[in-house]
């Protein structure tokens, strides 16, 4: 049975989600269609398959739009719940003493990236900490002294000779520096993949440039300091989540 594709743009949070169905029954997802906040979704897109089986009526839109609101709704909550649990695991690594090993190294890694990755269709308030604190993270794997390929090597990790570490640290080198570049306001490529620097799955660069530009973001200006971070703690009620939380913690959908 065939089934008309659909196309369909609704507000949420005062910010457009465009609501689409392909060819199969189950293929309905939403996008952004522009730069800036998208609530659903860090990576711009977010699939319906299979969640809006009780929103169908007869009508000419052959879906109850109250109800597929009130879905979306639901989702960027839970949306809201992603982005605060990556903001306060790369607030944790960034209070972390750094210890030179190979697995604090790629605990730093992974939680600027997914800090930096969650940034893009945030909106401005929540790029700005993500960002400030992703800014930390690599300061600390590339600027601080505390990592060096000898000293990796060292830490016993299986495969991470010296060579290993050694491109590891000049990939945070050249995410640092997009970072910079994406703080200072340009987001322009000039040839980078942001795919492979990142490892992200946000359509953001494939979408218009905003008209007035993008935000500049300021890295913090007190220095942090190891046992707490003026400025950024979102909740301090945060210091209370068990470790299984952590272990069941994974970031985006």
């Amino acid at each position: 049975m065939n089934h008309p594709k659909i196309s369909k743009l609704f507000t949420v949070r005062n910010r457009p989600v465009l609501f689409t169905r392909t060819d199969g029954r189950y293929s309905e997802s939403l996008h952004a269609i522009e730069r800036g906040a998208f609530p659903v979704s860090p990576s711009g897109y977010h699939s319906l398959c299979g969640i809006l089986r009780d929103c169908r009526d007869n009508s000419e839109f052959p879906f109850d739009e109250e109800a597929i609101h009130s879905v979306i709704e639901s989702i960027a909550a839970k949306g809201d719940e992603s982005y605060r649990k990556v903001l306060t695991h790369a607030q944790r690594a960034a209070r972390m003493r750094p210890d030179g090993s190979v697995s604090h190294f790629i605990s730093l890694d992974t939680n600027a990236i997914q800090a930096v990755r969650f940034g893009f269709f945030a909106n401005n308030e929540t790029r700005t900490k993500l960002w400030q604190v992703a800014y930390r993270l690599f300061r600390m794997m590339c600027e601080d002294g505390h990592f060096s390929p000898k000293k990796m090597a060292e830490s016993g990790a299986p495969a991470w000779y010296e060579a290993a570490c050694r491109t590891n640290l000049d990939k945070a080198q050249k995410q640092f520096a997009f970072l910079r570049q994406l703080m200072a306001g340009d987001f322009n490529l000039n040839g980078l993949d942001h795919n492979e620097l990142f490892y992200s799955t946000s359509h953001y660069f494939s979408l218009p440039p905003k008209p007035d530009g993008e935000p500049v973001i300021a890295p913090l200006s007190t220095e942090l300091t190891f046992g707490f971070m003026d400025g950024l703690i979102a909740d301090p009620d945060e210091e209370e989540d068990s470790d299984e939380e952590d272990e069941k913690y994974g970031g985006d959908e």
